[in-house]
């Protein structure tokens, strides 16, 4: 806008609250948006994704997510004439359980991690459409030389995690995976797991981004590792859009979906000012679809038919056309991408809590 907007005309931004989890919410807010003639429509993370692609669709606009799941680019690359407006700004949740059994067992074969057993765990909250990538993470298990256990289907209740966690301490694995991706849950698991038993990695995905969540949790919170596949990195330009972001909020943002709301609105405009008018929704998508934008999350390419993001390194080799899946541990109070190459910033450190619960379980 401070450069004149898209041809003359300043972009808007409309906003519509909505419950993630509930289906008539989700409902609710896209009509809402959708009734007022937005030429775009944005979103994170949501439940019943299919409502929000569903509406999108019959309004015809493009619509840019980030509910990282295959479920739904799967739906997009089936029915290009129909869903052909909506993409995936980032990777699919299918790399999380791989890459979780990769990370863990390059660090346990490069020695900086020894852990008390082979045993992987993975619990998983209530996220309909997604996965994980179980299949994928199988065959990694099976060739890292690991056994895995899943737990499935937690509630959202803080008590659900806290019994949770307590099963997870019982069967004593070397690290779990916590498949969550709200707050509350994701606390009151690992305020249970850390209190007391057997050395434990915990390995979270996302919520860690939050900086209200390394707040809450505190001291405990040293030595965290988390994982994203839309993180926002810590280079220049990330660098950079942090610094700007302060000035003008006062606050920090955080690592991953601050990132992805200032990308994806970056690449609309950017498609927008290759086309002769907005509302030619087809023309935009296909400026989307065949431009390559770097943004402050890694870069954005959309060529595949399901019009997702690739995640680097599992679906490309190429860090240029792909988003890190980066694995953060917070650090002395700093977020630290440990992998992968080239955007790591930091080695790993054994969590203070993990030598403590260590000698504990030998005594």
């Amino acid at each position: 806008n401070d450069l004149g907007g898209i041809a003359g005309r300043r972009i808007e931004l409309v906003t519509a609250d909505f419950d993630v989890t509930v289906h008539e919410s989700v409902r609710a807010a896209f009509t809402e948006l959708v009734e007022q003639e937005v030429d775009a429509l944005t979103s994170g993370y949501i439940g019943p994704q299919d409502v929000a692609h569903e509406i999108a669709a019959d309004y015809g606009c493009p619509y840019l997510h980030a509910a990282t799941l295959d479920s739904m680019v799967s739906r997009v690359a089936a029915d290009p004439d129909r869903y052909g407006g909506i993409f995936q700004v980032c990777p699919s949740d299918t790399c999380y359980g791989p890459g979780f059994v990769r990370f863990l067992t390059r660090l346990r074969d490069s020695g900086q991690w020894r852990p008390e057993s082979n045993r992987l765990m993975v619990v998983q909250g209530v996220w309909p459409l997604g996965n994980l990538g179980r299949s994928a993470m199988a065959t990694a298990v099976e060739r890292g030389g690991w056994t895995l256990q899943v737990i499935s289907d937690i509630g959202m209740s803080e008590d659900a995690w806290q019994r949770t966690a307590r099963q997870v301490r019982a069967a004593a694995p070397a690290a779990v995976l916590v498949g969550h991706y709200f707050m509350p849950g994701s606390l009151a698991f690992l305020r249970e797991l850390l209190c007391d038993g057997p050395p434990i990695l915990p390995y979270l995905l996302y919520t860690p981004s939050i900086p209200s969540f390394r707040h809450s949790l505190g001291a405990l919170s040293e030595g965290l590792l988390w994982a994203t596949v839309t993180g926002t990195y810590s280079d220049h330009l990330g660098q950079s859009f942090a610094a700007r972001y302060r000035k003008m909020h006062g606050i920090s943002p955080g690592r991953s979906h601050a990132g992805i709301a200032y990308d994806r609105a970056r690449m609309i405009a950017g498609a927008w000012a290759q086309v002769d008018d907005p509302r030619e929704h087809r023309r935009v998508a296909k400026a989307l679809r065949s431009t390559i934008h770097r943004g402050v999350n890694g870069s954005y390419y959309f060529a595949d038919p399901g019009q997702a993001a690739l995640a680097y390194p599992e679906m490309t080799p190429d860090p240029s056309i792909g988003q890190a899946h980066l694995v953060y541990q917070i650090q002395g109070s700093r977020q630290r991408i440990l992998s992968p190459s080239p955007y790591a910033d930091g080695q790993f450190q054994l969590p203070p809590w993990y030598a403590r619960n260590a000698v504990t379980s030998l005594a």
